[in-house]
């Protein structure tokens, strides 16, 4: 009977003490769930006045620290480690984001970085200089849309086709020799090759200034980045705005922190910063918006690259948007 007596007691002790261990790891649980910090973002990077607001973010801390900036030589690298995967977002013009968008990557775009406004450009050799006419000459430019579209709306301004040029693929980093050296009568390039080569005395006969708002920055992100780290996405949009309030309302300081990283003048930076136009938040709403001009302007562009034989085939380029 003792023993009996002695069961009744220890095993309802037995049952509470186990339910305290399953009340206990249930809360543990819950506690590191609430938490748990995302992944981090990773977004590729490369040279380009109209992306460096974004470093200029981090090293205010308005970037989240979780958001990585990972720096590439060209946009084609870019592009590259978006399809191996190594990257959930990049800065792109809008004709790389419809390259990548193509191949199969679901990506939206959630900012819109700048307007180029003579950051891209048609450069002559000197000798070229007195008539600057395109016709008949070699010309270096590089295999993406924005060379080619740039090309292509340079030569209408003076009356002439593709037919009228011979076109040379060369990539901005390569165009400085040939083109001092007469292997090529002129380049299709942008900053900062363009400034070297001006200073270098080539002459510029048509920039990205003579239509305006037609070449455009973006920063886009994967549909499941956009998913799985809604807070850093729009850490990523509040930044950036922050950050080009700052440039706006302290522009010395601002060129000066640019200036640092890039080991360039503040002058420099200002100059570059010039070439292009960083809409306010309010414009890339709207430009963003289902009845903004982005859209129709996007869909003009795949057109073209369809035309140009840069894309396969068209697309539905509302697609690329939220």
């Amino acid at each position: 009977m003792n023993g009996n007596v002695m069961s009744s007691i220890v095993r309802p002790a037995r049952v509470n003490l186990v339910f305290l261990f399953v009340l206990l790891a249930f809360f543990l649980h819950g506690c590191s769930d609430n938490n748990e910090t995302p992944a981090s973002l990773r977004i590729g990077i490369h040279a380009w006045p109209g992306y460096e607001p974004l470093h200029l973010s981090k090293s205010l801390g308005h970037l989240d620290e979780r958001i990585k900036l990972v720096e590439f030589a060209s946009a084609s690298s870019v592009i590259r480690a978006f399809k191996n995967g190594s990257i959930a977002g990049a800065t792109l013009t809008m004709d790389e984001a419809l390259v990548v968008k193509h191949s199969g990557i679901d990506i939206k775009v959630v900012l819109i970085n700048d307007f180029s406004a003579g950051g891209d450009a048609v450069l002559l050799n000197p000798r070229y200089a007195n008539n600057g006419s395109l016709k008949g000459l070699k010309i270096g430019v590089e295999g993406g849309a924005v060379g080619a579209y740039t090309l292509s709306r340079a030569l209408e301004s003076q009356g002439l086709t593709l037919a009228d040029v011979t076109p040379v693929q060369l990539k901005p980093i390569e165009q400085r020799e040939p083109l001092g050296e007469g292997v090529v009568d002129g380049v299709v390039t942008f900053e900062p090759y363009r400034s070297l080569m001006l200073g270098e005395g080539a002459v510029e006969v048509f920039s990205s200034r003579d239509i305006p708002g037609e070449i455009v920055d973006v920063t886009v992100l994967t549909h499941s980045a956009i998913n799985n780290n809604p807070l850093l996405q729009q850490n990523l949009i509040d930044a950036w705005y922050e950050t080009v309030d700052f440039i706006k309302s302290q522009p010395e300081m601002a060129h000066n922190r640019m200036a640092q990283r890039q080991h360039i003048s503040a002058e420099e930076v200002k100059q570059e910063l010039g070439l292009i136009h960083l809409p306010a938040r309010s414009e890339a709403e709207r430009l963003l918006s289902k009845e903004g001009e982005l859209r129709a302007n996007t869909e003009r562009l795949m057109r073209f690259m369809v035309s140009q034989h840069l894309l396969p085939e068209s697309m539905d380029t509302n697609s690329l948007f939220r």
